[in-house]
């Protein structure tokens, strides 16, 4: 009997860190925020998370939903992707076509919690046609300086340009950021609240 105990045991236990070591070695994230944030897509479009916490019930679920679907039928490019309300929190999230969907949105709606003046996705090899990382100064996720000729031969990644303090989390894993964020874990960073930011993620 004790024999099968320790083989169970073992059994759980080999489970658990194969199950760790794939989620260790997700190549991309689901959007499931706690707080309020934004999310980056690959393909460049955009979603926010507006989370706060109340007290009143001043409306249902329902009755919320209406509302701001109603809100963001104003706006091209712009859609409710879910709204809930849970043990005195209310969380909404907002789906963009593009970052200057959001960006449009975000200004007019005065979403303070995610507020940036910038924001651009596309691939490294499209950002320095336009002029941008060469004036980063980057450290890899372990906060150790990189020389930017590094993040430059790397074309094929995919890159976020900010200006303003968010929650910004990417599809694909952070390779590299802007010296002075704040990685939270591997799809997460806290950008600077001021001056342009990048992420470069896979």
């Amino acid at each position: 009997m004790r024999k099968k105990n320790l083989r169970l045991a073992a059994g759980i236990a080999a489970v658990t860190v194969l199950l760790t070591a794939c989620a260790g070695n997700a190549s991309s994230s689901k959007f499931e925020p706690k707080q309020s944030s934004i999310f980056i897509s690959r393909d460049g479009s955009v979603q926010s998370a507006l989370v706060k916490t109340y007290e009143n019930d001043y409306y249902s679920e329902e009755e919320l939903n209406q509302f701001l679907t109603e809100a963001v039928g104003e706006y091209d490019g712009v859609s409710l992707a879910s709204c809930k309300l849970a043990d005195g929190t209310a969380n909404a999230v907002f789906s963009y076509d593009s970052a200057a969907d959001f960006l449009v949105f975000a200004e007019a709606e005065k979403d303070w919690e995610n507020m940036l003046s910038e924001l651009s996705v596309m691939k490294v090899s499209e950002g320095l046609s336009e002029g941008l990382i060469l004036d980063g100064k980057f450290v890899n996720p372990k906060g150790a300086d990189i020389d930017s000729d590094k993040v430059t031969r790397q074309s094929d990644l995919y890159m976020v340009a900010s200006d303003g303090g968010a929650l910004i989390q990417t599809e694909g894993k952070v390779q590299y950021m802007s010296a002075g964020c704040t990685l939270v874990d591997d799809f997460t960073v806290q950008t600077s609240e001021e001056g342009r930011a990048y992420i470069i993620f896979k």
